[in-house]
């Protein structure tokens, strides 16, 4: 049979068939060399943009905190100009500097000229250590309220039955939360209390302890400060609020209105002597009711001292209903509010 070449499209096919292979072998080359060629070119926009990107400068560890600047890269060669001389900044005038102020020289008000007790005269005193008891206190200063308590324990032998030891503990809270608390503890004798050992702890400090060395009479900081020698009747900032009531409980009549009363108090640095003048009754109106109080109060000696104000109340052992404590912080009211 014949067939023509009509009857099929690709009748010719098998003829053309060489010719159409190598048109479609040229082309797909050309199509590969462009290809690998956009992507030569894309290769090395990549890495000149990269190479940019890691164009930093490194600077002198004493520039490092200064803003960095991005410095566009150039890489044509240029002549290095020769470091610019360092400007030397004018001086400025200071105003001149003033003096400090001298301290006041204003007189103190005068103590009573005799004072009590001095020399051998602390042997002679008779001191009446009060009972235990829990003093709670409502405390205000600078607009704050707060609380505080003082508990005294005193320890009696069995044999006697006269108090021997104690152990006094002072603490003022605000929402709970302690501000200060200040531990004494020692033994009690005739002439009334004989520290051992003190301790001082302020929020957000470690406690600093004061230790009484009646065998070397010593006194000695655990902040490393110089020791002190110890004076007969040395108390401490806790303890000379008893030892004021036991004065006065066992002696009443030997400290009248005008009376100077001299106690070496120590401190968690340092030991020095506070003067009391003992002045007249008062009648105060305390959280507790009522209250008649004899006050002795403690005059600043020097820059930063304290004013101490105690109010010693008959009717409680002279026990301590009311103090006052005035420094360059403001002033710090305690009251009584009620006795356990």
């Amino acid at each position: 049979m014949r067939v023509n070449k009509s009857d099929f499209s690709g009748a010719d096919l098998p003829v053309r068939s060489p010719r159409w292979g190598l048109y479609l072998a040229v082309l797909l080359l050309h199509v590969l060399l462009l290809a690998g060629l956009n992507a030569v070119l894309t290769l090395n926009r990549l890495a000149a943009q990269v190479e940019q990107s890691f164009d930093v400068a490194i600077l002198p560890q004493e520039a490092a905190d200064e803003p960095l600047i991005p410095k566009p890269a150039d890489k044509s060669v240029k002549a290095e100009s020769p470091p610019a001389e360092p400007v030397t900044p004018a001086p400025v005038a200071l105003p001149p500097q003033e003096d400090p102020p001298a301290p006041s020289t204003q007189a103190l008000p005068a103590l009573a000229a005799a004072s009590l007790p001095t020399g051998h005269e602390r042997q002679a005193l008779r001191a009446m250590a009060p009972e235990s008891v829990q003093l709670r206190y409502s405390v205000t200063k600078d607009g704050d309220s707060a609380r505080a308590s003082l508990i005294w324990h005193s320890a009696k032998a069995e044999k006697t039955g006269q108090a021997t030891h104690y152990e006094l503990s002072y603490e003022a809270t605000y929402f709970g939360i302690s501000i200060v608390k200040q531990i004494s503890s020692g033994t009690l004798g005739a002439a009334g209390l004989v520290p051992a050992r003190f301790g001082e702890k302020r929020r957000g400090r470690s406690e600093q302890a004061t230790h009484f060395d009646h065998a070397k009479n010593t006194v000695t900081f655990s902040n490393n400060r110089p020791e002190a020698k110890l004076a007969m009747g040395s108390q401490d900032r806790a303890s000379f609020l008893i030892q004021l009531a036991s004065l006065f409980a066992g002696q009443p009549e030997k400290f009248k209105a005008g009376q100077v009363i001299e106690i070496p108090v120590a401190s968690v640095d340092e030991l020095e002597i506070w003067a009391f003048e003992v002045q007249a009754s008062e009648s105060l109106l305390l959280p507790i009711g009522e209250t008649q109080a004899i006050k002795v109060l403690r005059r600043p000696r020097r820059a930063f001292d304290q004013t101490v104000e105690v109010w010693l109340a008959e009717a409680l052992s002279y026990l301590p209903v009311r103090i006052r404590l005035t420094d360059s912080g403001g002033v710090t009211d305690s009251q009584l509010s009620s006795k356990e």
